[in-house]
């Protein structure tokens, strides 16, 4: 029986909402990781009370044949420690393709922690799609822009998804962030959030002026709702996008910006009449 299950490619488990410990989280990563053969697996620990001794004593790097990976270890303690130490397992796994990581709501893990994880992101080169919910961090604007960079030097990235809400962001971090997806030479689809970050007009104008500016983007969702946006800010974000030639499908979420009704209506209106878009959303 055990020799057939360590033949398994593909698995799934849930351990979220336990109450578990780090020790009891160590023990059950030793099991996990001797399914070395791999190729596709999902892990929840979200919502337990793993610390960073916790992630610091898993040893996902065992599983080399990984092609995807998606972990999600929310609402927990693991600190800028935890997340260092899972970036340094995952650069052993050399063959992913599509990475999924939810850190959100571990407050301490900081720009710092961020930084550090993400500097498995230059050893993963077969990587082509990520998303990174890092909601609620405490990353700061300084972490953004670092982030960034890093992102911009996976070179095979086609699909990214940032969930970076409520973390201190401000306009330059948001510039210099839409900078480095700019130059990520492959990017086809892209999910950026950023609501409850004061990025405000200036900052949601720079995301018009980068990527818009794309040539390779055709997939766009946008979440700036509560970002101190004003009316300014979408009458130029418009002309923007009616500038771009290669977009089909563009969502974005205004909700709670200082915007008025009819305005809104009217953006929509103008937008709607742009043929090559397939698909257009707007919340507010």
């Amino acid at each position: 029986m055990g020799n057939k299950l360590s033949q398994n490619k593909v698995m799934d488990v849930d351990k979220s909402y336990k109450r578990m410990g780090s020790r009891y989280a160590i023990r059950l990563l030793y099991h996990l990781t001797k399914y070395q053969n791999l190729e596709k697996f999902s892990l929840n620990l979200n919502n337990n009370l793993i610390d960073s001794e916790g992630v610091c004593g898993f040893d996902l790097g065992k599983l080399n044949k990984l092609q995807y990976l998606k972990f999600s270890i929310s609402e927990n303690i693991i600190c800028s420690i935890g997340a260092e130490s899972l970036g340094k397992q995952l650069k052993k796994c050399k063959k992913l393709s599509s990475l999924d990581i939810c850190l959100s709501y571990n407050q301490k893990i900081g720009s710092e922690g961020v930084v550090k994880f993400s500097e498995c992101l230059n050893e993963l080169v077969n990587l082509s799609s990520i998303s990174l919910d890092f909601y609620k961090i405490d990353l700061t604007s300084q972490g953004a822009i670092l982030l960034g960079q890093k992102l911009q030097s996976c070179f095979n990235l086609d699909n990214v998804v940032l969930h970076l809400g409520n973390n201190m962001i401000d306009y330059q971090g948001c510039q210099q962030l839409a900078i480095s997806l700019f130059n990520c030479q492959k990017l086809y689809k892209l999910h950026l959030g950023l609501e409850h970050n004061q990025i405000g007009s200036q900052g949601f104008q720079s995301i018009g002026n980068q990527l818009f500016s794309c040539k390779t983007v055709k997939y766009l969702s946008i979440q700036v709702s509560d970002c101190g946006i004003k009316q300014e800010g979408i009458i130029k974000f418009c002309e923007q996008i009616k500038q771009n030639q290669v977009l089909i499908s563009f969502r974005i979420d205004l909700k709670w910006n200082q915007l008025q009704r009819r305005e809104m209506r009217q953006m929509f209106n103008r937008l709607s009449k742009i043929k090559r878009l397939v698909l257009l959303s707007i919340k507010y």
